[in-house]
Protein backbone atom coordinates (compact mmCIF):
# COMPACT_ATOMS: atom_id res chain seq x y z
CA UNK A 1 0.00 0.00 0.00
CA UNK A 2 1.12 3.51 -0.79
CA UNK A 3 1.78 5.82 1.98
CA UNK A 4 0.95 9.51 1.50
CA UNK A 5 2.82 12.47 2.40
CA UNK A 6 0.22 15.44 2.88
CA UNK A 7 1.67 19.04 1.42
CA UNK A 8 2.74 21.35 3.91
CA UNK A 9 0.42 24.35 3.51
CA UNK A 10 1.09 27.86 5.30
CA UNK A 11 -1.61 30.78 5.97
CA UNK A 12 -0.36 33.69 3.87
CA UNK A 13 1.31 35.40 7.30
CA UNK A 14 3.61 32.29 7.48
CA UNK A 15 3.99 32.00 3.82
CA UNK A 16 5.00 35.60 3.83
CA UNK A 17 7.68 34.65 6.64
CA UNK A 18 9.05 31.95 4.68
CA UNK A 19 9.87 34.38 1.73
CA UNK A 20 11.23 37.31 3.76
CA UNK A 21 7.85 39.58 2.81
CA UNK A 22 4.76 41.09 4.25
CA UNK A 23 1.48 39.79 4.41
CA UNK A 24 0.41 42.96 2.86
CA UNK A 25 2.47 42.14 -0.39
CA UNK A 26 2.02 38.33 -0.54
CA UNK A 27 -1.77 39.99 -0.91
CA UNK A 28 -1.16 42.58 -3.37
CA UNK A 29 0.82 40.11 -5.69
CA UNK A 30 -1.91 37.78 -5.72
CA UNK A 31 -4.38 40.00 -6.76
CA UNK A 32 -2.95 41.03 -9.43
CA UNK A 33 -1.49 37.83 -10.37
CA UNK A 34 2.04 38.06 -9.67
CA UNK A 35 4.13 36.09 -6.77
CA UNK A 36 4.17 32.36 -5.95
CA UNK A 37 0.84 30.36 -6.57
CA UNK A 38 -1.56 29.74 -3.59
CA UNK A 39 -4.37 27.96 -3.14
CA UNK A 40 -8.20 28.78 -2.10
CA UNK A 41 -10.56 26.75 -0.78
CA UNK A 42 -13.84 28.95 0.04
CA UNK A 43 -12.71 32.16 1.89
CA UNK A 44 -9.36 30.62 2.86
CA UNK A 45 -5.93 31.39 1.36
CA UNK A 46 -2.81 29.31 1.78
CA UNK A 47 0.44 28.70 0.11
CA UNK A 48 2.26 24.64 0.01
CA UNK A 49 5.22 25.01 0.79
CA UNK A 50 6.83 23.27 -2.44
CA UNK A 51 5.48 26.58 -4.39
CA UNK A 52 7.16 28.81 -2.28
CA UNK A 53 9.83 27.22 -2.87
CA UNK A 54 9.74 26.65 -6.59
CA UNK A 55 8.98 30.88 -6.47
CA UNK A 56 12.25 31.67 -4.71
CA UNK A 57 14.25 29.27 -6.79
CA UNK A 58 12.62 30.97 -10.08
CA UNK A 59 14.21 34.25 -8.29
CA UNK A 60 17.70 33.06 -8.67
CA UNK A 61 20.02 34.93 -10.23
CA UNK A 62 23.56 35.47 -11.15
CA UNK A 63 23.68 39.25 -11.89
CA UNK A 64 22.06 41.95 -10.29
CA UNK A 65 20.42 43.82 -12.66
CA UNK A 66 18.34 40.94 -14.05
CA UNK A 67 16.58 41.60 -10.66
CA UNK A 68 14.63 45.35 -11.74
CA UNK A 69 11.20 44.91 -12.81
CA UNK A 70 11.33 40.84 -12.72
Amino acid sequence: MATFTAPIKLSRADAASYIGVTKPTLATWASLGKGPKFVKVGSKVFYLQRHLDEYLESRATNCSSSLINK
